[in-house]
């Protein structure tokens, strides 16, 4: 599912209320600019709100995309940003999808 603002990892932090960091603008705007990364890479169809699966391939694509930073001009200033760099230097070895309960 795609989301503007908090998402699921935000949900531990959401006690916060509007302090929470993940209602911050600059998050909203970080997503939009992932979106539109993404859409770029020939995935149009895709809305806020929606649900959608990715296949190997797609995960594959999505994943090379990020390692080469040709989908991450949304992660500059993250506090995530280091993380995420060294799981793609890794292959992304140790991570781990799951599917969704709502699917």
């Amino acid at each position: 599912m795609l989301v503007s603002g908090p998402d699921d990892i935000c949900k531990p932090m959401l006690w916060e209320g509007d302090k929470a960091h993940c209602n911050n603008h600059s998050v909203r705007d970080r997503d939009q600019r992932a979106f539109q990364a993404i859409g770029d890479l020939g995935h149009s169809d895709l809305a806020f709100g929606n649900a959608f699966s990715l296949d190997g391939e797609a995960i594959g694509q999505l994943r090379r995309h990020f390692k080469t930073g040709s989908v991450r001009e949304a992660c500059g200033g993250c506090e995530w940003f280091d993380l995420c760099t060294q799981i793609a230097n890794e292959d992304f070895r140790r991570s781990i999808l799951h599917l969704s309960d709502e699917q």
